[in-house]
């Protein structure tokens, strides 16, 4: 029997191609779940900020079997939030630093659409029935997931991991299905070492921050094997450069700033992975400890310079588990 639309959750969110593929995994956990259909909003793609990437994995049959369906939408995501919350504190944040990122490259157009994204707007959406719909808008957990029901409209950022986590298996299916890099199977097969270092935009951000390279390289006197080739996959390749200088000197050093996906296949393909506190470097991470048990990944023991935030995140516990974890220092910290 074809369900009601007036049954489906509606998931709307804002961003790049890491967190379009959480909101897909986060569509497959509802459905899984909660045997609910969801339609997923992707908002502000199209634009040199967020292409849209994931439009395979929502067309393969897996997403399909699942009840997920989509819409891409040019404008900017607007949601309503107290302004009180931590949410709203942390996107207030957020938005003052990719102005002043934005500004110093020359590159207002960035900062124009991105911003209204942190702008507040009436919490009443309304459903095909014409009856408001129940939204619920911020950072989207998984207790936020176990509490949804038919109709409700989530509005917001898909960064829990724990949901990605449990999703997993049906994520991994919608990418076996595309013709994208399969970043999630065949891993760890290569004796050589991957480190994600996130840099961009969280060098001298007071909520996350960017590591300092002192804390990877604590992390590499711990694993033996000097003659071990490392990749450096990072969105400043200049700015890694300068701040490794001759640190690796006798080492085989590459340094890889491509896609997010031929990235995250090539990440994959090591043995060893070292993460940085990105969503990028969690997919890696999961997908590495999920398909090899052989595989070594390091995780940071923080994710956050701000204690606010770093208290409040939820660790995906399967993927922390089976991980070494290192003691992150940050940027501000040294």
């Amino acid at each position: 029997m074809k369900r009601k639309y007036s049954e489906t959750v509606n998931l709307s969110v804002p961003g790049g191609l890491a967190g379009q593929i959480f909101a897909v995994g986060y569509g497959a956990w509802i459905s899984k779940n909660l045997r609910l259909p969801v339609h997923i909003n992707f908002y502000d793609v199209g634009s040199d900020i967020s292409q849209f990437g994931v439009e395979a994995l929502v067309l393969s049959q897996t997403a399909k079997d699942l009840g997920i369906s989509y819409s891409q939408i040019m404008g900017n995501l607007n949601w309503a939030s107290s302004a009180s919350s931590p949410f709203t504190m942390w996107a207030e944040e957020r938005a003052e630093h990719i102005r002043t990122w934005a500004h110093e490259r020359a590159n207002p157009r960035a900062w124009d659409r991105i911003r209204t994204v942190y702008r507040a707007i009436s919490s009443k959406e309304w459903d095909a029935e014409g009856r408001p719909s129940r939204v619920k808008t911020g950072v989207i957990t998984l207790e936020t997931l176990q509490s949804v029901t038919s109709g409700e409209h989530l509005v917001g950022y898909p960064t829990d991991y724990r949901v990605i986590e449990e999703a997993w298996q049906s994520l991994s299916a919608m990418i076996q299905e595309s013709q994208l890099p399969n970043f999630a199977r065949d891993t760890g097969k290569e004796e050589s070492l991957a480190i994600h270092w996130r840099l961009g935009d969280y060098v001298n951000n007071n909520t996350h921050g960017s590591i300092d390279w002192s804390a990877f390289e604590n992390c590499l006197t711990k694993i033996t094997g000097e003659e071990t080739p490392i990749k450096i996959f990072t969105d400043s390749p200049a700015l890694a450069k300068k701040l490794v200088g001759s640190s690796l000197s006798g080492r085989q050093v590459t340094y890889i700033s491509r896609d997010i996906w031929s990235d995250l296949f090539e990440m994959t393909r090591s043995k060893t992975f070292i993460a940085s506190n990105s969503g990028v470097s969690i997919l890696a991470a999961i997908a590495l400890r999920s398909d090899n048990s052989n595989s070594w990944t390091w995780l940071p023991d923080r994710w956050f310079v701000d204690a606010r935030f770093n208290d409040e995140f939820a660790r995906p516990e399967a993927t922390f588990n089976g991980s070494s974890v290192y003691t992150v220092k940050f940027d501000s910290e040294v």
